[in-house]
């Protein structure tokens, strides 16, 4: 009887810390903090040269223009709410640590990894960003709390606004990604520990403050993110290693990682009341992790060594050269040369052909799972193998890739 009510006291204790850290309040408290100011009265307060946000008459709401700092802005909320942002460092300093766990964030730095550092981070970051997203964005669909409300928190970003709340993906992300790169390459290159656990920890505050600066999650939520996540980077680091040899050297893991791929995509537990776009962000995740792992396993086949084979580790880092620099930039355009123009035209051939074959439906196109999800999985397998095989067989063959330090370590 008394263990009951000492773990009743423990229940009613978290219980209580997660009413006080879900307290939209506090989501406002940080943003006043941080500079921005809210109006309380819209018409006393709205000058000739502020603007008002456009109120969406869609379902979805429309992009507002939240990097404008000299704009007042309100929420799209029926109960708006106007603010102005005062410090257009802290700002830009968020809206950077938001787009660190952005899909563009990882389209630019994941190449340049790949071709110009080390191929080894670029597929432990593959491994992470796929297994706590689809977590992560899978928890969101089934626990379905909403973000914080609007008002009395300003929303400064609204590219997620469809998206549930509970946990948050970009604080998952945000202590998921630097940690897991410090990991991959620690033993591979010769820097003070201090350094990069430094460098993850700050990575992972800014994107967490980001969070709660922008408006689009309570600290509740984001706490819960960390929470989540640092038991997957500990078993995941234990593990990758063993996993990331068996992907590239299996005969079987190309059918294993397709078959697993879209069986995940099929029993995405995607609400049925509404529609959301993490069931199709999560398909494109894995289905762009699935390719470049295909990329690289077939690179692997072709060549008849493990990309690790012959050679020494830690290296030392110094300091690149300017034409190193240059190849560096030359590699990366290239690549993004290849994908962004591959990418329109899967879109528009997808787009095209399945609607004809399809029974017709109101639903728009990018929001029906029998279209989306297939022009998802299907156009970035293809962009993440380009990236991996295509591009550097290209690259090859002119001349620009580079093998060894800081020309790709394989």
């Amino acid at each position: 009887y008394s263990d009951l009510i000492k773990y009743t006291n423990q229940v009613a204790g978290m219980n209580s810390i997660a009413t006080f850290c879900s307290n939209p309040n506090i989501v406002t408290g940080f943003q006043k903090l941080c500079g921005v100011k809210f109006f309380s009265d819209q018409s006393s307060n709205l000058t000739k040269n502020s603007i008002l946000t456009e109120k969406s008459t869609d379902k979805y709401p429309k992009k507002r223009h939240a990097n404008n700092t000299e704009k007042l802005e309100t929420s799209e909320d029926t109960s708006k709410i106007n603010y102005k942002v005062t410090n257009p460092f802290l700002h830009v300093l968020f809206h950077t640590g938001a787009f660190l766990c952005n899909e563009g964030f990882y389209v630019i730095v994941f190449p340049f990894l790949l071709y110009n550092v080390d191929q080894c981070a670029f597929r432990h970051g593959c491994y992470f960003w796929s297994l706590v997203m689809y977590i992560g964005q899978a928890a969101k669909d089934i626990i379905k709390q909403p973000r914080p409300p609007s008002p009395p928190v300003a929303r400064l970003e609204s590219r997620y606004d469809t998206e549930y709340g509970m946990p948050s993906t970009h604080a998952m992300m945000g202590t998921a990604m630097p940690f897991a790169l410090f990991h991959s390459t620690y033993l591979r290159y010769q820097y003070p520990e201090w350094l990069g656990i430094l460098i993850a920890a700050c990575w992972m505050i800014l994107v967490c403050l980001s969070r709660l600066y922008l408006g689009m999650h309570d600290l509740w939520q984001v706490i819960v993110g960390i929470l989540m996540t640092l038991p997957i980077v500990v078993s995941g680091s234990l593990l990758i290693n063993d996993v990331d040899a068996w992907i590239l050297s299996s005969p079987y893991s190309p059918i294993v990682l397709v078959i697993l791929s879209i069986s995940l995509v099929l029993l995405y537990p995607a609400p049925k009341d509404r529609w959301t776009s993490t069931r199709g962000d999560t398909t494109m995740i894995l289905s762009g992790s699935v390719g470049a792992c295909l990329g690289m396993w077939l690179e692997c086949r072709i060549s008849g060594r493990l990309p690790e084979e012959g050679f020494n580790f830690p290296y030392p880092i110094g300091l690149p050269t300017f034409d190193a620099l240059a190849m560096a930039f030359l590699r990366w355009i290239f690549t993004i040369s290849i994908i962004v123009p591959l990418r329109a035209i899967m879109k528009s051939i997808i787009f095209t052909v399945l609607p004809m074959i399809l029974p017709k439906s109101d639903i728009e196109p990018s929001k029906r799972a029998a279209i989306e999800l297939p022009y998802r999985y299907i156009n970035y397998s293809i962009i993440g193998f380009s990236v991996t095989y295509i591009s550097p067989l290209l690259m090859r063959r002119i001349g620009i890739y580079g093998d060894g330090p800081y020309g790709q370590i394989q």
